[in-house]
Parts: structure tokens; sequence; C-alpha cells
């Protein structure tokens, strides 16, 4: 029986849609889309999310990468977190989800100033139970050792828990430690109506109705 609904942040609880944001600087949206890689698949980012640096080490390793670029990044750079919202929907889902009894927590490959925005501007993550953050925890999904490491600091056992997540990879390798697993998909239904889809919450859902 499922007890504990594990979510990933990034276009799960929160959209992330830097693309659009990105529009505003440049000239066509290939040109944002190409601006988008530069940054959030750039090796500096990705050492900002396992807590190897902050954000304005990755700005100055990014300057020096692309010198030509360093009044783009420092306006996109210091401005993005505010870009991580919360739809209401999904706020709602998670208030029906603790009514019916479900314990709520969180793995997210995540950053510091990333995350501290969306913990002050999000009062609705303090309502989890709690959950792991890759750069406090020097790991990174798709790691093994993350989602045994959410077991073991909740007391959970991995059979009694779904893990939710927007990438294949992440959830093949909570699968791999026992989780039961759901991978949204873009253009997916709301939050909601894909958690529905598995009849035991489906069930306990209709069962509040």
């Amino acid at each position: 029986m499922l007890k504990n609904l594990v979510f990933d942040f990034g276009n799960v609880l929160v959209v992330f849609k830097p693309e659009q944001h990105l529009r505003k600087y440049v000239q066509s949206d290939e040109e944002a889309m190409e601006l988008r890689n530069l940054i959030w698949e750039s090796k500096p980012w990705k050492d900002a999310d396992i807590g190897l640096c902050g954000r304005q080490e990755t700005f100055e390793r990014l300057c020096e990468m692309y010198p030509d670029k360093t009044e783009l990044f420092r306006k996109i750079l210091f401005e993005c977190s505010e870009w991580l919202t919360i739809p209401q929907e999904v706020k709602n889902a998670l208030h029906k989800l603790q009514s019916a009894g479900y314990n709520l927590y969180y793995i997210s490959n995540t950053n510091p100033m990333d995350y501290e925005t969306m913990m002050r501007n999000h009062s609705i993550l303090h309502e989890l139970k709690g959950g792991l953050a890759s750069f406090q925890e020097k790991m990174l999904k798709p790691d093994p050792a993350i989602y045994q490491l959410l077991l073991d600091r909740y007391g959970l056992a991995a059979d009694e828990c779904l893990f939710v997540d927007d990438m294949a990879v992440n959830t093949e390798a909570a699968e791999k430690v026992g989780y039961h697993t759901l991978t949204l998909t873009t253009g997916a239904a709301t939050l909601e109506t894909a958690l529905r889809t598995i009849p035991e919450i489906s069930e306990k859902l209709n069962s509040m109705a």
C-alpha cells in the first residue's frame, strides 16, 4: 500500500520554462533555446546543483567560457530563480493528497539560490514532511544513493513510496531501489490527473469526495 508520495520539483511541482523568459533577451525561439542549453546544461550549473558552487561562481565561470555574454548572464542568472512558480492546481492537488493521508516528500536536483527562492516564495513547500535537495546532500539524481538516503533519513519503506519525476532516467533509478514510480511526460495532464491513473490513489481521492 502506498503511504508516501515523493516528488521532483522542476516540471512536477514547480513550473520552470526558462525559454519563455529568455525570449525577451534574444530575437528568436531558436536563440532562446540555445541560450537555455548554454546555461542550464553547462558544467558550472550542474556543479551548483551538486553543491560545489553558488550562483556568483556559476556566473563567473560562465562569463569565462562566454565573455561576450557577460551582461546577458548577469541579467539572467540573478533573476531566473524568480521564474520558478507553483500553479494553484498543483497546490490544490497536494492539499487533497495530504487530506487523503499521504505523506509528501521531495527529491530535487537544485542549487542554493533556486532552493532558497522556492522556499521563500512558496509556503506550501514547507507543508511537505521533508525531502532532499541535491546541493545539500552532494549527490544528484539518478544516483541510487539519493533515493536510498530519503528512505533511511525518514524511516520509509521503498515499496510504500511512489516517486514522481519528469525524466525517465530518474524514475528508472528509483525503481531499482524499490520505489513505485510515475513519469510525467511533456505536455501531460495535470499532476492530479496523472496520479489518478494509479487505481489506489484514485480510489482514495474518490472516497473523500
